[in-house]
């Protein structure tokens, strides 16, 4: 829920970060459609969320979250750790949910897992023309380390963005989720 104030409400209020189960796979897929042009099949992310609530004999080395309002996941995010280095692969926010700082939360969510589990470099990838996205991993720290030529295709580079995990960033993240986002 996002903090109002005494006696307030928010159409965000139904809002949570959650870490995503097997019943979510519909909508993730939606989300994979909609914003991020269905490239990974149903499967690939049948895996990471199975694997992300599975810890087994150690830790989960992924972390899928999502958003969900009114009981629908309308937000995700899919983050892998390997070594003390943790990848954000996919994020992504339903267009209508988009501007409220859902990403970022998601993104905090993330962080704050890995750096739970010993994470302490985050990387991702982004396609150069995607401003928005660049703006967002910026203000959050990253910054460009390389560029991949024709990486999402002809014309389309990716940059390779970079930043240290913080517990403080970790500790922040995990005082958001427990009151909600926001």
């Amino acid at each position: 829920m996002i903090d109002q104030g005494p006696g307030e409400t928010s159409q965000e209020d139904a809002a949570r970060i959650e870490v995503a189960t097997i019943d979510d796979l519909d909508a993730i897929m939606t989300l994979e459609r909609t914003c991020l042009g269905g490239e990974w099949s149903p499967r690939s992310w049948s895996d990471d969320v199975v694997h992300g609530q599975s810890a087994g004999a150690g830790v989960s080395r992924r972390w899928v979250g999502v958003i969900r309002y009114d009981g629908r996941a309308v937000a995700v995010s899919d983050l892998a750790l390997a070594a003390e280095t943790a990848d954000i692969l996919r994020v992504a926010v339903l267009p209508s949910f988009r501007r409220r700082g859902w990403a970022r939360a998601l993104l905090e969510g993330g962080l704050a897992w890995a750096a739970r589990h010993g994470g302490e470099t985050c990387l991702l990838e982004v396609e150069a023309g995607n401003d928005a996205a660049i703006a967002l991993y910026e203000a959050m720290g990253f910054a460009e380390i390389a560029r991949r030529g024709e990486y999402y295709g002809p014309g389309r580079d990716a940059l390779v963005m970079s930043r240290p995990i913080t517990l403080e960033a970790g500790q922040a993240a995990d005082d958001n989720e427990e009151r909600g986002i926001g």
